[in-house]
């Protein structure tokens, strides 16, 4: 009666999200914990679930890198290296991980990372990692974990989020409200003074600038030398760094639950109202957007194109969402006690 009852179940819910969400497979995974973070490496992807355990898709191969799961737990944060290195926190140390495709370990950092859950690790494009130390310096490691160069913050910086720009710059934001930039060696480039707190509220645009919100509700444009080319103030505080969507336009997210898309001009598009107030993830590919969010009882994906016209509103109560990732052409969706959801998406 049991096995009936778990079948029907099962049938039940992907016959629900069949038809939310069109063509899908089911892909499950051997633990009920949930995802977190995604990341991917040709085509291949990487995650890793609440039980701090570390799992690996090739197309619809599930494995586990058990190298060091069961003797080291791991924090969320994920980054994976040109040549399938992962990158993680350990979670007792605070220290960095390298691991290889097995999940055995390469190296780990002498440096402890803050004890913050937005505390980033970066892969710059010739495969350098950058993160923030406990001790308020950045540190520049090789993929074999070689020291390249370390930079101390003169400040606390509030934040142990790092940004890097396409061409190897690196941004954070200092909890005086201070922006700096390093150059791909770890040189201070700029900073910017004055600003209200960032609390890592910054990306790096389509076109190198940097769009970084504030507390108060600023949102300011810097351009590669450090200098403020426009500066707007919204309707309330910034929540999250800005998403970018297409190749000119990017999103903010507010304490208000409300979602606004800006130009590389600093002129405003469109708003969105988001009427749940779990702070929303969001995720682009092309020209569509899409944004997650929901609250106690259920979860909401919604779908809008570029302009800001919602396509479709999908409601998913029996099945709770932990992330969302757009990789190789398909939309993943980690769900609590269901594992992946893998749905085909088109780019416009």
């Amino acid at each position: 009666m049991k096995q009936l009852w778990i079948f029907l179940s099962i049938a039940l819910m992907q016959a629900y999200v069949h038809g939310k969400l069109g063509e899908f497979e089911t892909i499950p995974i051997p633990t009920d914990a949930g995802v977190c973070n995604m990341a991917n490496h040709e085509n291949a992807i990487i995650f890793t679930t609440a039980d701090r355990r570390l799992f690996r898709l090739d197309d619809r191969k599930l494995s586990e890198m058990t190298g060091v799961n069961r003797l080291i737990p791991l924090r969320g944060q994920l980054a994976v290296g040109h040549d399938g290195t992962s990158y993680l926190i350990e979670a007792k140390s605070y220290k960095v991980l390298a691991l290889d495709r097995a999940g055995f370990l390469i190296w780990r950092s002498r440096e402890a990372t803050p004890p913050a859950d937005e505390t980033t690790i970066e892969v710059s494009p010739d495969g350098t990692i950058v993160f923030m130390t406990n001790s308020n310096q950045v540190v520049a490691k090789s993929p074999e974990g070689a020291d390249l160069w370390e930079t101390p913050i003169l400040e606390d910086p509030g934040s142990s989020r790092v940004e890097l720009a396409a061409d190897g710059r690196i941004a954070l934001g200092e909890w005086n409200g201070t922006m700096t930039c390093l150059g791909p060696n770890g040189r201070r480039l700029w900073s910017v003074h004055g600003l209200d707190s960032v609390e890592g509220r910054y990306r790096f645009s389509q076109d190198g600038c940097l769009i970084v919100g504030t507390e108060s509700g600023q949102l300011i444009s810097i351009d590669q030398h450090g200098k403020i080319r426009w500066s707007r103030v919204l309707s309330a505080p910034i929540s999250q760094p800005p998403t970018l969507v297409g190749k000119d336009c990017f999103i903010v997210m507010k304490t208000d639950l409300e979602v606004e898309c800006y130009n590389q001009n600093g002129e405003s598009l469109w708003k969105f109202r988001n009427k749940y107030p779990r702070p929303p993830r969001a995720v682009s590919f092309g020209r569509s957007l899409y944004i997650l969010c929901g609250d106690r009882d259920e979860d909401v994906l919604y779908e809008l194109d570029v302009d800001g016209k919602l396509r479709k509103t999908i409601s998913l109560e029996i099945m709770p969402l932990r992330s969302l990732r757009i990789i190789n052409g398909y939309r993943y969706m980690g769900a609590s006690r269901r594992g992946l959801l893998r749905v085909p998406v088109s780019q416009d």
